[in-house]
């Protein structure tokens, strides 16, 4: 649904932004929540735990970080000829 996708990324870059501004060791759920603008239920509802959302936060960018790359154009016969010479 979109709502449940729009409230997942809210959380998302809320988490995002705390993790960049204090870290994780000071990352609370509860401050999270508050700057996304959701009941704490939902952190725990789409990510289960601090941990998982940090994971998600990670995973998120090496997403945004890698879908460029995913892009460029692979030669197989380029590839299999380096393959070949190795």
């Amino acid at each position: 649904m979109v709502e449940e996708r729009d409230t997942r990324m809210r959380i998302l870059a809320a988490a995002k932004s705390a993790l960049l501004d204090a870290g994780y060791a000071n990352l609370a759920t509860r401050g999270i929540a508050e700057a996304a603008g959701v009941p704490l239920s939902q952190i725990h509802y789409h990510f289960g735990s601090k941990q998982k959302l940090v994971l998600a936060v990670l995973d998120m960018e090496n997403q945004q970080r890698l879908a460029p790359s995913c892009h460029v154009p692979v030669q197989l016969a380029a590839v299999e000829a380096v393959a070949a010479g190795l």
